[in-house]
């Protein structure tokens, strides 16, 4: 059977040319501007158990976990699932000397904070506006064909600005547990987001390949996720093992779309506060220029993509 038939009941051509990010949606109310977020965890949380009458260290849950915090309570599971509705990609650097938004207990901001682009569905863009009034958090445009002969502290800079995929879609944790190590009822499919690092984004390539190369969209796929250690030095960290689960190709319902739009949302009110930002930087040094029309920055952007993997399968 035709997969494409299989995408929505009823769905008329130009829905479906909509969904898939090839047609300009109508301008939605609202912005979804918090969801839970999907994370990994650096370090073991430990806790103690009584051996013969002594108490004795545990892993309670393992470095490598997933977390999410579902109603003010944070789960977590070595393995979860899945649905990507729609990916997007920003560049992120920490600069320790920028003013945070966050106060401290003497009340004045905080030292220290990163620095943040818009978000747009391919990943190679020349250009992104940020929230410190500049491009790329720093980072030159375009392809460096010498690298090795810039000098030290903007190689440092570079090598600082990591270019982010964040995943939009539903995630069902698998045997999930409290901090305690505790069984806890499965909250089923919760929407979020699940921002990966440069080495993580690059794992997940594969299987997206995998599935638009069978005919699909992502959304219609499950993707089942584990997480293994890496090594870099003495630093251990974690990338995503994705494979495609053995479930049945999804069909897409209206309450999936309903969803895209909120997901379509976040990505409209991040771009609007970094928008705001940068302008309000601008401001401050005196060279600040008529921001850009929001109708024209979601044209240019594509922030109403529903997925986008071709910039990663080239």
């Amino acid at each position: 059977m035709n997969q494409v038939a299989t995408l929505h009941k009823d769905m008329d051509q130009a829905a479906m040319a909509e969904m898939m990010g090839f047609s300009e949606p109508e301008k939605q109310e609202g912005g979804g501007s918090s969801l839970p977020r999907l994370k990994v965890m650096a370090d073991d949380i430990q806790g103690e158990t009584m051996v013969k009458g002594k108490k004795k260290k545990t892993v309670l849950v393992s470095a490598g976990a997933f977390a999410l915090e579902v109603d003010g309570t944070t789960i977590y599971a070595d393995e979860v699932h899945f649905r990507c509705f729609m990916q997007q990609f920003f560049i992120k650097r920490w600069d320790a000397a920028a003013v945070s938004d966050f106060k401290g207990e003497d009340g004045k901001p905080k030292t220290g904070s990163y620095l943040h682009t818009i978000m747009t569905p391919k990943q190679w863009v020349d250009e992104r506006i940020d929230d410190s009034g500049g491009i790329n958090c720093g980072k030159p445009a375009g392809y460096l064909d010498n690298f090795s002969t810039l000098q030290p502290d903007l190689k440092d800079l570079i090598r600082k600005c990591g270019t982010r995929r964040v995943m939009f879609g539903e995630v069902t944790l698998i045997d999930p547990v409290d901090a305690e190590g505790n069984d806890v009822e499965n909250a089923g499919a919760t929407p979020c987001t699940y921002e990966l690092s440069p080495s993580a984004s690059k794992a997940m390539v594969p299987v997206f390949k995998q599935i638009t190369e069978s005919g699909v969209l992502p959304i219609q796929r499950v993707i089942s996720l584990t997480n293994e250690p890496q090594l870099n030095g003495t630093v251990t960290y974690y990338t995503p093992v994705p494979n495609v689960a053995d479930v049945d190709v999804v069909v897409i319902s209206d309450e999936d779309m309903a969803q895209q739009t909120t997901f379509v949302g976040y990505v409209k009110s991040w771009n609007a506060r970094i928008k705001d930002k940068h302008h309000e930087k601008l401001t401050s040094k005196g060279k600040a220029e008529t921001p850009v029309d929001d109708k024209e920055l979601l044209n240019e952007l594509g922030a109403d993509a529903f997925i986008d993997v071709s910039s990663e399968l080239d």
